[in-house]
């Protein structure tokens, strides 16, 4: 004998309607923000994101912990080995279901009349790079990591964030020194220095 169905209570159906919180990931506005530098204040790379401060945030850690050999992560580089970094400006918010591309590549070409830029591409949709494109690139450039070295930046990255986090800014800073020295040293040097700092890690735990 088949069970009665229970009926769905309105607290049931509460539960299975999606409300507005939903989706609210969906409908933010797109942020166009600019990367400026910091002695001139002249916009050198033009982005967009849903949270240009988070955005922001990503770049910098990206150009620590990665060796993407992109303009705007070398120049990240550079300025590090300086004590500097970019600035980060809102150019124009793009409400939700208006084309933030067309806003994008307006003003990447806007600040390109004006002088060199770091955007490789036009902006938009390009280049465009399906996701399995993406994920095959993440695998082999798994492959070629060397281990150590990125153990090692991830630790240092990781112990500077929390540092920050919990008010310790120097410490922060000279741990995010001794990550851009990764790029200024010899790789024997750069080896050695993972060595220690993931035998230290291993020492501590």
């Amino acid at each position: 004998m088949t069970a009665a169905k229970k009926p769905r209570t309105k607290a049931a159906t509460k539960n299975t309607v999606p409300s507005a919180a939903d989706f609210v990931g969906e409908v933010r506005p797109v942020e166009i923000y600019g990367l400026t530098c910091p002695e001139t204040g002249r916009v050198r790379y033009v982005g967009k994101a849903n949270d240009s401060v988070k955005r922001f945030k990503s770049h910098t850690r990206d150009a620590r912990r990665t060796e993407r050999k992109t303009p705007v992560y070398c120049w990240f580089r550079s300025l590090a080995v300086e004590g500097k970094q970019p600035g980060m400006v809102v150019l124009e918010t793009v409400p939700h279901g208006e084309d933030w591309r067309q806003v994008e590549m307006r003003l990447i070409a806007e600040h390109r009349a004006l002088g060199k830029m770091l955007n490789v591409a036009d902006g938009g949709d390009e280049p465009h790079c399906p996701t399995k494109v993406r994920a095959g690139n993440g695998v082999r450039n798994a492959k070629k990591r060397n281990h150590v070295i990125w153990t090692a930046r991830r630790f240092v990255g990781q112990e500077a964030w929390w540092m920050e986090e919990h008010g310790s800014k120097i410490v922060a800073e000279r741990l995010r020194h001794v990550l851009f020295l990764f790029d200024t040293v010899t790789p024997e040097t750069r080896m050695k220095m993972a060595q220690r700092i993931v035998g230290m890690n291993h020492g501590a735990s």
